[in-house]
């Protein structure tokens, strides 16, 4: 899920107070620079944000709730979705965990001969990687502001992530008037950008225990929604920059799960 790039459509209690907003951005892959250029479009209704073709899938839409607090992952070739929130996914992660903790038991009472079986069977690393698995200890972050600039005509402040000495994303972060949106479809912005890392911050642990990173920038902390991000992490190493900004009516139905489709659920162990 690493490849899916945030874009939304925020849906509003009253159509006829607030203006739906359409955010566009474009990626490009930093380690690649001959990497095609992708598009990726955010879509603002009534307290719902819409991601079409998320991560340059068009099979897959995103749909964030911000009344309920819940993001779908919505398949039109399967015909479902699958709906996740704080709650399903930390008991997910919990259940994962308790596999691994087993299975991390039963490698360290084998036998070294049965172990070096094994070892040949699945790799010493990737054997290695659940026997000695431990949840690794968080590290802080720092921000530091480099400057006020602009980006597509927004003006912004740019700020450093660091974790320890090292910079693991640039962004620029711009308030809801200098974006061109109205608040109310900022805040849903920023309830999706908190949710989402919210939701990295509880798989985090268990991906990195297996050596894989959920980037995680902490940006729900800083005043402001990121017009421009470079993640210079490992799980990431792209850029996302907006491209256009415009307010108008997106059609009601858009914004909403189709009828058929039938609800999916996280893999139970």
């Amino acid at each position: 899920m690493r490849n899916i790039l945030v874009t939304a459509t925020l849906m509003f209690l009253c159509d006829g107070i607030y203006a739906d907003a359409t955010l566009q951005f474009q990626v490009r892959d930093l380690a690649d620079p001959n990497a095609p250029v992708r598009t990726q479009t955010l879509y603002v209704k009534n307290q719902r944000i819409l991601i079409k073709a998320a991560g340059g899938d068009n099979r897959i839409d995103i749909l964030f709730d911000e009344t309920g607090q819940t993001m779908s992952i919505v398949d039109h070739v399967k015909h479902t979705y699958l709906a996740l929130d704080e709650e399903n996914v930390s008991e997910f992660a919990n259940r994962a965990e308790g596999l691994v903790s087993a299975v991390q038991e039963q490698v360290a009472a084998l036998p070294a001969e049965q172990r070096a079986q094994l070892e040949q069977l699945l790799g010493n690393s990737v054997l290695g990687s659940v026997a000695n698995a431990e949840t690794p200890a968080p590290e802080p972050k720092t921000y530091v502001k480099t400057g006020l600039r602009q980006v597509h005509s927004i003006k912004c402040q740019g700020i450093e992530v660091l974790k320890a000495s090292t910079k693991i994303a640039e962004l620029c972060v711009a308030n809801a008037d200098a974006i061109g949106i109205p608040d109310a479809d900022f805040n849903t912005l920023k309830a999706f950008q908190v949710f989402g890392e919210r939701l990295a911050a509880r798989a985090s642990p268990l991906a990195e225990r297996f050596g894989a990173r959920v980037p995680e920038f902490g940006t729900q902390k800083l005043d402001g929604l990121p017009v421009e991000l470079k993640d210079h992490s490992a799980a990431g190493n792209m850029v996302m920059t907006v491209a256009r900004v415009a307010t108008g009516t997106i059609a009601e139905g858009a914004m909403r799960i189709p009828d058929d489709y039938t609800a999916d659920r996280l893999p139970s162990f």
